[in-house]
């Protein structure tokens, strides 16, 4: 079974006998990873944003749509705060931090305050990050022009690795949305303008069509990745 990022960005997150929502997610798709959840600790009205790094996830039930943080919730609310013209978080963010991680803050200005090459066991760089909300609705283009928009990502529950976009070829037939294996992605543009693919058009059109995520099975994927000619 695979996971949808989007689907994941309206999970709860749990610490104990605490809950959050989960508002974002930062990701790289250098490394195929995910980064950090940005959770809201508010109350009622109130927003406070939190980022908590995806190494104290101790587990993601699908079904319950929630992810167990290796975390109370005391060490949550306890967190250092981020604060845009205090460079006191150099090298690395900390498992846990308190800031405005919303559309108030990007990646770029997060990477611009990390001045030090060494960072503790357990910090995650915030270089070359990328933020999903962001990312959902991006051009992509392939070899002959333009494909579609990416709308989400897939990545394995139990190995937290992305492993599949999902396309909306709209632009060319309307209401497909198709599944394309990471490792037919080419380059990012910069500015993050839009994503390029090592596919045609009438490769993509012709891909197998996502239906439900959760019930893509081995087989399923085999035979995906035996259309994209890619090792399985």
């Amino acid at each position: 079974m695979l996971l949808s990022i989007g689907d994941l960005t309206r999970f709860t997150a749990t610490a104990q006998d605490a809950s959050f929502p989960i508002k974002d997610i930062f990701f790289s798709l250098s490394d195929r990873s995910m980064a950090y959840l940005i959770i809201d600790t508010g109350q009622w009205f109130d927003t406070n944003t939190v980022l908590v790094s995806t190494s104290l996830i101790a587990d993601i039930l699908a079904d319950d749509r929630t992810v167990t943080l290796d975390a109370d919730e005391a060490k949550i609310r306890s967190a250092p705060r981020w604060q845009d013209d205090n460079s006191a978080l150099t090298d690395a963010l900390p498992p846990i931090v308190v800031g405005p991680f919303g559309n108030t803050i990007s990646p770029a200005m997060m990477a611009a305050m990390i001045q030090q090459p060494e960072h503790a066991e357990g910090d995650i760089m915030t270089d070359s990050l990328d933020q999903f909300t962001k990312l959902d609705g991006m051009d992509v283009f392939g070899n002959d022009g333009e494909l579609g928009r990416v709308i989400d990502l897939l990545l394995s529950p139990k190995t937290r690795a992305i492993t599949h976009m999902v396309v909306d070829n709209g632009k060319v037939l309307a209401g497909r949305q198709l599944i394309v294996p990471i490792e037919k992605l080419r380059h990012q543009a910069a500015q993050n303008t839009h994503l390029v693919l090592d596919l045609t058009s009438s490769e993509l059109a012709d891909a197998p069509q996502m239906e439900y995520a959760d019930r893509l099975d081995r087989n399923w994927i085999d035979a995906l990745r035996n259309y994209y000619q890619l090792p399985i």
